[in-house]
C-alpha cells in the first residue's frame, strides 16, 4: 500500500466525520504549511504549530488526518485522535505562533495559549526512547483545554496509528502501481471532508474543502457520492440524503447549503445520475425508492422556474454584473463556453 508521501501546501488536515463527531462552526480545520512539519489552522483566528525538527524528513504517509515520518532526530507521527485534539510523538517539542498575541499560562505541567475564546493546550511527557508523547487539544476555554489534554495523555497512540493506517488497507486495491499513490490520496481527500450529522443534516455529508468552501454543494456532493460509492455504499448514499434533506418544501434544491440554511439558486440536473450510480454500485433498491420522491419534486420546481419559455430547454441563472465569475448556475465555473 502506498500512500502519499509528499508534503504539499494547502493540503486538508482535520478530523473526519467518517470517524466520529466533528463540527461545521467553530471547525478545527487545519493546513500543512509552507514548511513541512508546519500546521496552520484556520479558526476564529489563524494559528500555526511547528515542529522544529533539523534535518532531513522522510514522510512515510502524509493523508487527511495523519503524518507519519523518520527524521534525523528520531520518528514523528500526528493524528487527530477527535474534532479538537491532536495527539503523536516527536523528538523535538513545538512551537506555537499567531498573528495576534495570546496570553501564555503554564499550569499542572500544561502550557496553555488562550485569547477570548480561542484556547490551546500543549501537554507532553518524555517517553522511555527519548522521544515525546504530546496532546495539543484545542476549546473555547483555556480551563476545559487543559483538562482535555491532561486526559488525552494515555491515549495508545499505536493504536490509533493502526487504525488510520487500517481504514487505507481495507479499500478496493488499486489496479494500475502508477497511480496508486494518487488514487489513496484521493481517498483520504474524500474522508476528511466528511462532516457527521449536525443542524437539519441527519445523516453524514460532505463538502469540496472544509477550508474555504466548507458548506455542502449540489453538483459537489452528487460527485463525491458516485467516487465514494465505488468503495463505501452507505456513505455514498448519506452525502446524498443529506442533500435531499435540506430541500425547500417547494421542491428547490439549492446549490450550497449549511446545517441550518440553503441558498435561493439551483445547479443543473446531476443528482438522479448519482442516485442511480449509487445503486448500480450497491443494488439498493430502497435507496432508490427513498429519493424519487425529492428527485421528482426536484425536477419539478425545475422545470416551473427555469423553462421562462415553455420550450423544454432549461435556463440557468446568472449575474452578468458580477465579474469574478460569470457561470451563475450552470456549474461551468469560469468556462469560456
Amino acid at each position: 500500500m502506498k500512500l502519499n508521501k509528499i508534503w504539499g501546501y494547502g493540503h486538508l488536515f482535520g478530523f473526519s466525520g467518517v470517524d466520529g463527531r466533528n463540527r461545521y462552526y467553530d471547525d478545527f480545520i487545519g493546513t500543512l504549511g509552507w514548511k513541512p512539519l508546519e500546521f496552520d489552522f484556520n479558526g476564529r483566528e489563524w494559528v500555526k504549530i511547528f515542529f522544529p525538527i533539523k534535518g532531513r524528513k522522510s514522510f512515510r504517509a502524509i493523508t487527511g488526518d495523519m503524518v507519519d515520518a523518520k527524521t534525523q532526530s528520531g520518528d514523528f507521527f500526528i493524528a487527530f485522535a477527535g474534532a479538537d485534539t491532536l495527539v503523536g510523538y516527536t523528538p523535538v517539542l513545538p512551537e506555537f505562533k499567531s498573528r495576534y498575541k495570546y496570553n501564555h499560562r503554564f499550569t499542572c505541567g500544561v502550557d496553555v495559549y488562550f485569547r477570548g475564546s480561542n484556547s490551546y493546550a500543549f501537554y507532553h511527557k518524555k517517553m522511555e526512547n527519548g522521544l515525546y508523547k504530546f496532546v495539543i487539544h484545542h476549546s473555547v476555554s483555556w480551563t476545559l483545554a487543559r483538562g482535555r489534554a491532561l486526559h488525552y495523555i494515555d491515549i495508545d497512540v499505536e493504536e490509533l496509528k493502526k487504525a488510520r493506517y487500517d481504514y487505507f488497507k481495507q479499500m478496493p486495491k488499486c489496479k494500475d502501481k502508477r497511480y496508486e499513490s494518487l488514487y489513496y490520496k484521493a481517498i483520504s481527500t474524500n474522508k476528511v471532508n466528511v462532516h457527521s450529522p449536525e443542524g437539519k443534516i441527519p445523516c453524514r455529508w460532505t463538502t469540496p474543502d472544509r477550508v474555504p468552501h466548507r458548506h455542502m454543494w449540489l453538483w459537489d456532493s452528487a460527485f463525491h457520492a458516485m467516487a465514494i460509492t465505488t468503495y463505501n455504499g452507505e456513505l455514498a448514499k448519506d452525502a446524498l440524503r443529506a442533500v435531499f434533506a435540506m430541500q425547500r418544501e417547494d421542491g428547490l434544491i439549492a446549490t450550497v447549503m449549511t446545517p441550518d440554511d440553503c441558498g435561493s439558486t439551483t445547479q443543473p440536473q446531476v443528482l438522479a445520475w448519482a442516485v442511480w450510480s449509487v445503486y448500480q454500485k450497491t443494488g439498493d433498491k430502497a435507496f432508490l425508492q427513498e429519493s424519487v420522491n425529492a428527485l421528482d419534486r426536484y425536477l419539478t420546481w425545475d422545470m416551473e422556474n427555469r423553462d421562462t419559455n415553455n420550450n423544454g430547454l432549461l435556463e440557468w441563472f446568472t449575474e452578468p454584473d458580477y465579474t469574478d465569475c460569470k457561470c451563475g448556475e450552470s456549474g461551468w465555473d469560469n468556462s469560456p463556453r
